[in-house]
């Protein structure tokens, strides 16, 4: 091969004129120059008139088709009259040079003619008789035969109503479906080789396939919740991606594809999920509105198979881990005594209330009770704070070190910027020296206390991680019992609003609980009442919680610190649904309600920034103990044990002997 740069520069080109090729190595030789066009010199400049011929010749070659008529010749001129804002009938003359011959044939509709040597002259009815252009023809008869697409009267656009005055309804919205294949979606740091995602892939297919195919008859008269193929290809593709995407270990990875494959088989996936998965994922637009799933409207309802209330609680009751387990895992099951205390206070004072910040790692002293009405005093020091909200997943594994927030890595500056550093305490005798720790006590009336499943959210105060919000709903129904604001011990530092929810409005705007005998309500839209302080929202919640009274949260280790709570009977969802690594590690309530609910919370915002809701978490959490509950009842049944009204009966045993459990008021198993 040689370099054809100037070989032929010399050599005229073959193609000439026609050839369109825009860097040809050929010689071209420069197009003639076009006559010049003079105008009269006692003609009148109408501004009205764009006169073409003063405009210069297109730079670009182009190649001309000699059997079409329209590039031989320019048509005869026409009037085209325009109806719309402007002045009324106004009249857009175009004129030619080219007269029509007698023979000549009607001109095309001239939808791509190249006007050469010709005048557009725009009058309106007010003007006189129009300019005349050399060669012009302007007579009525020639008009006259032109086609009637060039004299046609021109429409303003059609409006938005039909005949009858009425709006048209809107198109539906639906998902654009991928048309690329089924092929796993590149991503940036992949969890298993590209193999494993495709092999995965394909076997999510078949399993949405399945119940694409299952659900056909039953929505015959609902084409819309049926799956195209390439719908189907890219349901696989999605759910595929974001499991990739969240979970870059590989065990996490196979873990939750395992899941998900399990959410689409016939025994989880019920037709109400399906019409409630394709509704939310392919006809909702997330463009006009962001989704967000209330317990009420939860993809998945979490049944148990069983009939009454009083039944879920006796199964319940089988779910119960011991105190002793608790321990084991962090859990405070005794409250520290006054030594204790008294030392954790004097460690604090002795170095002079420094700590350490629980988002950056700095070094700061804070000073509890300063105030300083000038506002010159701060109550921390080294402010203000730079910080990752986000964490690096501890199960990283090969995977890069990076940030859920913004994606820097290990060691980056933060992303996000705060007046105060902050911190929190986990030392049960430092606790204990803000508030106690109390136990549960019984209650001296015969009042029915059934299983509470309660969320906490807190605040960043200079006294640590304090209560700002309790959430109780009874359980299995999800009613609310209690919800209300809770002023901490501590001046407050930052809201936290990012994860709790509360905003420093919502704070300052509430009333105290109880005001003026109003009894508060929690419908949706209702305010939230505000608590005097953490043992005044702990004495509302133990009015609803006996000893023996089922307790459920997620991680609740953490609630129940916050509430300085110690309860004998916990559920906790994080050693239902353990993590395949193991503790510490946990899953996160967000992914759990995912995985085992089809449903997605914490969604507020994009980014969660607007914060969780206590409400929300409750009821999600409550479901995924009634997943539990029903296949606890599974096993049960699989292994010969019965019904006898609200009484489980033992496998094997007569109607009159041996009973497990008797309703909400049974004895602890």
């Amino acid at each position: 091969m040689f370099s054809s740069r100037g070989l032929f520069k010399d050599v005229p080109c073959p193609g000439k004129h026609e050839c369109t090729l825009p860097n040809c190595f050929f010689k071209h030789e420069p197009p003639a120059a076009e006559p010049q066009v003079t105008s009269n010199a006692g003609q009148v400049y109408d501004p009205e008139v764009i006169h073409l011929e003063d405009s210069p010749p297109p730079t670009k070659r182009r190649r001309l088709d000699t059997s079409d008529p329209i590039t031989q010749a320019d048509p005869p001129s026409r009037q085209i009259t325009v109806q719309g804002n402007g002045p009324p009938e106004s009249v857009i003359q175009i004129v030619s040079s080219h007269s029509p011959q007698p023979n000549e044939p009607p001109p095309k509709s001239p939808s791509r003619k190249p006007i050469s040597n010709g005048t557009i002259a725009i009058k309106s009815p007010a003007s006189v008789q129009p300019t005349p252009v050399s060669g012009a023809t302007n007579k009525p008869a020639a008009r006259s035969k032109e086609p009637t697409s060039a004299t046609r009267v021109v429409s303003p656009p059609p409006t938005s109503r039909n005949s009858k005055g009425s709006s048209p309804p809107p198109k539906p919205y639906r998902k654009s479906a991928d048309t690329r294949g089924l092929n796993p979606r590149p991503i940036e740091q992949s969890p298993v080789k590209f193999e494993t995602r495709h092999t995965y892939l394909k076997k999510l297919h078949k399993q949405i396939e399945d119940a694409n195919n299952r659900y056909q008859r039953e929505f015959a008269n609902q084409p819309e919740l049926k799956l195209s193929k390439d719908e189907l290809e890219t349901q696989a593709l999605d759910d595929e991606e974001r499991i990739a995407n969240a979970y870059p270990s590989p065990d996490a990875y196979k873990n939750n594809l395992a899941h998900r494959l399990a959410f689409y088989t016939a025994k989880k996936m019920t037709a109400t999920i399906w019409k409630d998965t394709i509704t939310l994922t392919w006809l909702t637009n997330p463009n006009v509105a962001a989704l967000s799933f209330q317990p009420q409207q939860s993809i998945d309802k979490a049944e148990t198979g069983l009939s009454t209330e009083a039944q879920d609680v006796t199964i319940l009751k089988h779910l119960r881990t011991g105190l002793h387990q608790h321990a084991k895992h962090g859990y405070i099951i005794r409250a520290p005594d006054e030594k204790a205390i008294a030392a954790a206070k004097a460690l604090q004072k002795s170095q002079a209330y420094n700590e350490t910040c629980d988002r950056c790692g700095t070094h700061f002293q804070v000073f509890p009770g300063r105030s300083d009405p000038s506002g010159m005093g701060r109550l921390t020091t080294k402010g203000p704070c730079r910080y990752h909200w986000g964490r690096i997943p501890r199960y990283n594994g090969n995977a890069r070190s990076t940030f859920s927030c913004c994606g820097s890595g290990s060691g980056s500056e933060g992303c996000e910027i705060t007046e105060h550093h902050v911190f929190k305490v986990t030392d049960a005798a430092r606790l204990a020296s803000l508030l106690q720790f109390r136990e549960t006590s019984p209650h001296n009336d015969s009042k029915v206390r059934g299983p509470v499943v309660f969320d906490c959210e807190m605040s960043y105060t200079t006294r640590g991680l304090e209560l700002i919000r309790l959430t109780a709903l009874s359980w299995p129904s999800n009613t609310t019992v209690l919800d209300i604001l809770v002023r901490p011990i501590g001046e407050i530092l930052d809201f936290n609003t990012r994860f709790s929810g509360v905003t420093k409005e919502m704070y300052l705007s509430a009333s105290d609980y109880g005001h003026a005998g109003k009894p508060p309500r929690y419908g949706a839209g209702e305010p939230l009442q505000i608590a005097a302080s953490p043992a005044a929202a702990r004495a509302l919640l133990f009015d609803h919680l006996n000893p023996d009274t089922p307790l459920l949260g997620h991680a609740i280790d953490n609630d129940l610190n916050a509430c300085r709570i110690i309860h004998p009977f916990v559920i906790d969802t994080v050693l239902l649904y353990p993590h395949p690594k193991g503790l510490p590690i946990r899953y996160k309530l967000r992914d759990l309600a995912r995985m085992h609910l089809g449903r997605q919370i914490q969604a507020n915002s994009g980014d969660g920034s607007e914060g969780h809701d206590s409400k929300e978490d409750s009821a999600a959490t409550g479901d995924l103990v009634r997943k539990k509950v029903g296949q606890k009842w599974q096993e049960f049944k699989r292994n010969g044990w019965w019904w006898k009204g609200e009484t489980l009966m033992a496998p094997g045993t007569a109607k009159s002997l041996k009973t497990v459990g008797n309703g909400i008021g049974a004895s602890n198993l």
